[in-house]
């Protein structure tokens, strides 16, 4: 075997030794998120003020179900917490007058509401997922920021403007009353 041979062999014994090093390494050092504990809501991170929809599923043998399972979830969880403040908002928004809100029936405004939901849910990201060893179950996390939050309010056609502008103006203030930090 010549010089070059060799010390070309030398070389990916210690490449593959340390790419081997490498997988392992990563294997060992299981880091767990921030989220991992927290529950679905809204919350002050770094990078700002998100609605949280945290998904569990377990027990599912097929990886992609398991996944999808989680996914499901998480998007039903972020649905409750925005149903949650897109009424209280709605409320604290209709309580300073705005008096085409009120003239409307209790099923028109619920639809409305639900459109609201539904748009966000579409601007909704999955922005994390974790496997828990300790209980088996995957964990999924699905958010919206408030700045998409408020750009869907801005968006929708079936708000009024005085509810659109009343709702927007209400909707920081509400959001710091509720949030929590993680």
């Amino acid at each position: 075997m010549g010089k070059t041979a060799s010390l070309h062999l030398v070389a990916a014994v210690f490449l593959s030794a340390g790419l081997l090093y490498g997988c392992v390494g990563r294997s060992l050092i299981v880091s767990t998120p921030s989220w991992y504990q927290l529950q679905s809501g809204l919350y002050e991170t770094a990078e700002g003020k998100v609605f949280y929809g945290i998904g569990q599923a377990g027990g599912v043998q097929s990886l992609t179900l398991l996944r999808a399972t989680a996914d499901n979830h998480a998007r039903k969880e972020l649905a409750r917490v925005l149903e949650n403040y897109v009424s209280e908002l709605a409320h604290a928004a209709a309580s300073t007058s705005v008096q085409s809100w009120e003239a409307l029936s209790g099923e028109e405004r619920q639809q409305i509401l639900g459109m609201l939901v539904r748009s966000c849910l579409q601007k909704a990201v999955f922005s994390d997922h974790w496997n828990d060893t300790q209980k088996p179950r995957l964990l999924a996390l699905c958010r919206l920021d408030l700045i998409t939050f408020k750009q869907v309010l801005e968006d929708s056609p079936a708000l009024d403007d005085s509810m659109r502008a009343s709702m927007q103006a209400q909707a920081e203030a509400l959001y710091s009353r509720l949030a929590q930090k993680p």
